[in-house]
């Protein structure tokens, strides 16, 4: 019998719950291949029809708004020790349409490794497989097949798991990306003329919740309803303050709890949101995803902050870890 994945990892759990509320009934298969190094990451997702013939990546049902899974994927598996004591710097993840989820890890070094070349070297490519890849020289390759061909263990080790479809929507942790999702088509419904990239900032704390809406047009600049004159979108602002809530009293975050958010969407559908824990204390309306013991006085008078508060912020909140 195989090991049902909450019993083994809940790390691994949690990636699976995410793969399973993001994959359409009309796929039978998603795959996620991730490579992982201190200073770049790179992902690659794709979903498999029932005929196993055709593939659709990520940029091509990003519109559907499953893209954003790659955040909660990415924090989980960055923090699972998968090889029990050796490094891995590649991973493979599979979850069929049957429940059965497979795991890959390799060791590939960072000189080895190439963008979009996944659970792979380059000293393991032939020429001819090397000249397709971007920014290809032979003189590289070479270098490649002389210091790390058959020098390294590529396959780490590959774990299967039975995880229960039945999850897909009563799961609370897998709820996270249908708020995603209303999130995204919330900031759609409002977008202006020649925006490039939407932005929410939002505060929420115990007695009190607030946002505002900022966006890039093609010009790059940035641009506020308030700049622009246009009525406020109260509704719309209130309604993604209510789905940051709901995100927030998620079993994800029972740890911590957050108080700032910022959701950056761009017209090509690309979500991302981040998350600050910045004391209440040390907020103040309309400064987001910064604390008032951040700012220069100067700035902090800017925004209204008395210098006594900012000086008790400076005092309780700077370097209170040393």
């Amino acid at each position: 019998m195989i090991e049902t994945i909450k019993q083994r990892n809940e790390k691994l759990f949690m990636c699976a719950q995410s793969m399973n509320s993001a994959n359409p009934q009309e796929f039978s298969k998603i795959t996620i291949k991730i490579s992982l190094y201190n200073s770049f990451t790179d992902y690659e997702i794709f979903w498999q029809k029932d005929e196993g013939k055709e593939n659709y990546y990520s940029d091509d049902i990003n519109k559907k708004f499953i893209y954003p899974i790659t955040d909660v994927i990415m924090k989980e598996i960055q923090a699972f020790d998968s090889s029990r004591g050796q490094p891995w710097t590649h991973a493979h993840l599979g979850l069929s349409s049957t429940g059965e989820f497979t795991v890959s890890f390799a060791m590939i070094p960072k000189e080895d490794n190439h963008p979009w070349l996944f659970m792979k070297g380059k000293s393991e490519l032939s020429e001819k497989e090397a000249a397709e890849l971007i920014c290809y020289t032979p003189e590289d390759l070479q270098k490649c097949i002389k210091k790390y061909r058959g020098t390294y263990d590529k396959n780490l080790r590959i774990e299967k798991y039975q995880i229960d479809m039945s999850e897909k929507s009563g799961n609370e942790d897998a709820d996270y990306a249908v708020i995603y999702e209303n999130i995204a088509k919330l900031m759609f419904s409002i977008q202006q003329p020649n925006t490039k990239t939407m932005f929410f900032y939002g505060q929420i704390f115990d007695d009190n919740a607030s946002g505002e809406f900022a966006w890039d047009d093609n010009n790059d600049e940035f641009q506020t309803f308030f700049f622009k004159n246009l009525e406020y979108p109260h509704d719309v602002g209130n309604k993604i303050i209510d789905e940051a809530i709901a995100l927030r009293n998620m079993a994800l975050f029972n740890n911590e709890k957050w108080t700032h958010f910022m959701v950056t969407l761009t017209v090509e559908g690309n979500f991302h949101i981040n998350f600050a824990y910045i004391p209440q204390e040390n907020s103040c309306s309309g400064l987001y995803m910064q604390a008032i013991s951040d700012l220069p006085l100067d700035t902090a008078l800017q925004y209204s902050i008395s210098k006594e508060t900012w000086q008790n912020c400076v005092l309780k909140f700077v370097n209170t870890s040393t």
